[in-house]
């Protein structure tokens, strides 16, 4: 078979360092396998790891692993940690492959990085995939099965100085392959234990792919660095099933049974645990938890906190090594994204789109590299207030003009629409038009469909919230969630916004003929 073709980007003269680096996060490590040897590091499904057993396992793993750029695609656990740690070790580029990613997303992934080594947990999974030869081997990593497969490709000599490559979900389909440094990482993983005010009993639970860079940053990298622990069970045994298919009694079982003092969260998850948990149910423990990954409607924060909750809501992207802002114990506004953390730097264009320096990106697989100094156009719009919190307008490509000039933010109208427990999903649209019309997807409720008058009151009850340019008049029932399956959501909880208008064009098109 052919062997894919290289990828090709041009890294920047800083970029270029030697292939093994000394590491903040690799010599903390080491420090607390000296000072404390027998403090719990890692806990997985199956194993656990002393801090001693975390450097040992990095030693001798390291010893083994033969590569230049490596594919971890795993379910969460000790051993996921172990080959990632060994990559910064060694200078390996590691990409994780995001286990929510299609067959074709995986496959582009593999050649889209030129990854020449992958290892995973399920040997069927990955097979299938790969169009060049590879050879086969299996080993044991942290108490782990694993199979190693070897391809046959060349050394990719443009990924030398990038630690890691992070897939984005894509809003359009199209994955980006985003080029971090071991240095940028680093600085992030330092802005989060400031942040969160992480010591040694930290004890964070990965409620996320740890393929997802925050929660490979904030849930493992940032309790290690401070000498805390880290919760890295299989995502079936926490009751998580893709991104929309979450067990919400398992769930609650593992925050009871392993008592984290930090969560990462996206929206959809904070729904579930608000509906499934009371202000009695909460464990003492629970000291921070981070929102993020997609818009979160201030009265959605403020319900959680009226119960007890230490929600904290952020703002970040792949590019600016995944975290920007983040409101803290300290300083923290509800309906913000908190303030700039000292590892980044931002600055507004004329038409408010947020722009971000420090700790960011060296570049796309395959597209532009970025200068340490340049700034990151995010595509989102924001502002920061008189006390230096930044707020989130919305998407710069998401916001569409109605038939009156006004300007509206759909994710806004969106997050009201699902504060409601009847409302899962929702999808607005109103460009060039006279009014705005959505596509909701209802909640099942004990197995049942809300019934009309419900979806009628909470779309009433959201139009309240909003101005009269941004209300709902009219809008359509789905009979199927958006998902990944379909092409309709993000990994993250965001919707693609031209799929679903695709998908639901005479629907949408309905709305607005059979109400003039």
């Amino acid at each position: 078979m052919l062997a894919a073709k290289a990828s090709s980007i041009v890294l920047p003269v800083s970029a270029k360092q030697h292939t093994k680096m000394t590491n903040s996060i690799l010599s903390a490590i080491k420090q607390h396998a000296a000072s404390t040897p027998e403090a719990t590091a890692v806990i997985g499904s199956h194993t656990s790891l002393k801090y001693r057993e975390l450097q040992s396992q990095i030693n001798l793993f390291s010893k083994t692993l033969d590569a230049s750029c490596l594919g971890l695609l795993m379910d969460n656990s000790p051993a996921w940690l172990v080959a990632d740690l060994v990559c910064l070790q060694q200078g390996i580029t590691c990409v994780p492959l995001p286990p929510f990613f299609s067959k074709s997303q995986l496959k582009n992934a593999i050649n889209n990085a030129n990854i020449d080594c992958i290892l995973c947990d399920d040997l069927s999974t990955i097979a299938p995939l790969l169009d060049t030869e590879y050879q086969q081997s299996e080993l044991t990593v942290a108490g782990q099965t694993l199979q190693l497969i070897k391809l046959a490709k060349p050394v990719n000599e443009s990924l030398k100085g990038v630690a890691k490559v992070t897939y984005t979900s894509g809003t359009s389909g199209t994955s980006k392959g985003v080029c971090l440094s071991s240095q940028a990482i680093e600085m992030a993983v330092t802005s989060l234990c400031q942040a969160s005010e992480s010591d040694r009993d930290t004890v964070t639970l990965a409620l996320l792919p740890l393929a997802v860079l925050l929660e490979n940053i904030g849930a493992a990298y940032t309790p290690l660095v401070v000498g805390g622990r880290c919760i890295l069970l299989n995502m079936r045994d926490i009751g998580i099933h893709g991104a929309a298919n979450i067990d919400s009694h398992k769930l609650n079982q593992c925050i009871h049974q392993y008592r984290p003092s930090i969560l990462i969260l996206m929206p959809q998850m904070l729904r579930v645990l608000l509906e499934s948990t009371h202000g009695s149910e909460i464990p003492s423990s629970l000291k921070f938890i981070a929102i993020g990954g997609a818009p979160v409607s201030k009265a959605l924060l403020q319900r959680a906190r009226n119960i007890g909750l230490p929600v904290f809501q952020g703002y970040g992207l792949s590019e600016a090594s995944s975290v920007v802002s983040l409101n803290t114990a300290n300083a923290n506004r509800v309906g913000s994204v908190g303030k700039v953390l000292p590892h980044a730097t931002i600055k507004f264009s004329q038409d408010n789109e947020i722009l971000v320096r420090g700790s960011c990106y060296i570049g796309y697989l395959e597209g532009e590299h970025h200068e340490h100094d340049d700034w990151l156009a995010t595509g989102d719009l924001g502002y920061i207030d008189s006390d230096g919190f930044l707020f989130i307008s919305g998407r710069k490509k998401s916001i569409f003009i109605t038939a009156l000039g006004r300007n509206v933010a759909p994710e806004w109208v969106e997050g009201e629409l699902q504060n409601n427990s009847v409302i899962a999903q929702s999808a607005v649209f109103g460009e060039g038009k006279p009014y705005n019309v959505a596509i909701i997807v209802p909640r099942l409720l004990g197995g049942k469909i809300p019934d009309q008058r419900d979806l009628e009151t909470a779309v009433l009850i959201a139009n309240e919230q909003l101005p009269e340019y941004a209300r709902i008049k009219h809008y359509h029932v789905s009979d199927a969630p958006f998902s990944l399956d379909n092409g309709h959501y993000t990994a993250t909880g965001r919707p693609r916004r031209e799929s679903i208008a695709s998908a639901y064009a005479n629907e949408i098109n309905n709305l607005y003929i059979e109400n003039t």
